[in-house]
């Protein structure tokens, strides 16, 4: 039997696994060896783990981790653990040393539970936010092998990768958001503040408002009703989403209408294969099978529609079919991806054509992304210009028409 354990040697806190006849030979084979248990259990695949840890607590947690703490985070502790310095001492001293309320929090976490004898992965599951599955995995198999520092560095690219993304996201959103946004302010503005004097002033001369103009008076008038209906309308989008999304039918139909979207979901689609060939490349390259792989992988998945293609997949894979055609045939992967896997299965290095296929997703969802600025933000430039020109063509009609108006009285 297979044994997993916690215990203390040379006055420090050790995890690894051990085979006996039974856990009290696996205690006495420990003994002999210096080892002083904490526990011991028979031995749980990771991927079983996984489950098991996410089930107890439910990953949403009582505090929520940032992307930008985590990613700061796991820079400082790969620095130091992969100069020597043990886990505890790592965090010790990053705990000392920030100043970050959110980061203090996780330190001394992370440290009260590594004093009582746990793994940095069960730590880690009291937090939600940035902190998934995929993180999940690569600790448990960094802890698993006695390699949590090369664990920590592959997070920390994870974590990097997707800090790019999010970013690159953001700055697609914001810039035309900001320009239509300030329009509507000028125009609001403009059609309470100009446009009524103007009709008054105009109708005195005996003259008419131009449609155009009147269009913007009648806006302006209309404006208390208009901006609480369209924030209703928003809300109620929103709680409506919130609640189809109750469903697991919920779930898989937004998603797929996600995935159908125009550019975003493309975005989605790139984003998913390069984290999966991100974190499959990671679990391979350090010695975990493919079966297990292919579990934490799936574990990983948030979009219900890849999810339920990658179980097909995972299903026909185990069931000894070729990874790269299985892959093609669920619409996991595609094209050249489908033939760098076929590569590496030819010459037994997945690990190798998954890094590969990685690096390959993660440039096309860059170029993605930065083709999505451009398009929204050209949308966004040409509704502002003719709203604007709509609005200087109202203003010019109306002088017009106020100095015809002046000059039928002269």
């Amino acid at each position: 039997m297979k044994f997993s354990y916690k215990g203390i040697a040379s006055g420090r806190i050790t995890s690894s696994t051990i085979e006996a006849e039974d856990k009290k030979s696996a205690i006495a084979d420990l003994a002999k060896q210096g080892v002083r248990i904490i526990s011991i259990e028979e031995y749980k695949s990771l991927s079983k783990t996984l489950f098991s840890e996410r089930s107890k607590s439910g990953l949403s947690g009582s505090t929520s981790i940032t992307l930008d703490v985590l990613l700061k985070f796991f820079k400082k502790l790969y620095k130091m653990t992969s100069c020597g310095l043990t886990l505890t001492d790592a965090i010790s001293s990053i705990d000392k040393r920030t100043a970050n309320a959110a980061e203090k929090r996780l330190t001394k976490t992370i440290l009260e539970d590594l004093t009582a004898g746990k793994t940095l992965s069960e730590s880690l599951k009291k937090f939600g936010g940035a902190i998934d599955e995929s993180i999940y995995s690569m600790m448990l198999v960094g802890e698993s092998n006695g390699k949590i520092a090369d664990a920590i560095g592959d997070a920390l690219k994870m974590l990097e990768a997707r800090s790019g993304s999010k970013k690159d996201l953001i700055k697609a959103i914001t810039y035309p958001s900001a320009l239509f946004i300030g329009t509507l302010v000028i125009m609001v503005g403009i059609s309470l503040g100009v446009m009524p004097k103007m009709q008054a002033f105009i109708e005195d001369m005996g003259g008419k408002l131009p449609a155009t103009a009147q269009f913007f008076v009648s806006m302006s008038k209309n404006m208390g009703w208009i901006l609480p209906a369209v924030a209703g309308s928003i809300i109620s989008i929103i709680v409506s989403i919130k609640t189809i999304r109750k469903t697991e039918d919920g779930k898989y139909s937004t998603d797929s209408l996600v995935l159908k979207l125009p550019v975003f979901g493309n975005i989605a689609t790139l984003s998913f294969r390069s984290g999966l060939s991100n974190l499959m490349s990671t679990l391979l390259g350090n010695g975990v099978n493919i079966t297990e792989s292919l579990k934490l992988a799936e574990i990983s998945i948030k979009n219900r529609v890849f999810l339920k293609n990658f179980q097909q997949a995972k299903v026909d894979i185990l069931d000894g079919k070729e990874v790269y055609k299985t892959f093609e045939k669920y619409g996991i992967f595609d094209g050249e991806a489908c033939d760098l896997l076929q590569v590496g299965e030819k010459i037994g290095d997945l690990a190798s054509s998954f890094k590969d296929t990685d690096k390959m997703y993660a440039q096309d969802l860059s170029a993605a992304l930065k083709l999505s600025t451009k398009i929204t933000s050209s949308i966004a430039i040409a509704i502002a210009f003719s709203l604007i020109g709509m609005l200087a063509l109202g203003i010019v009609q109306a002088m017009l028409s106020a100095s015809s108006g002046a000059g039928g009285i002269a």
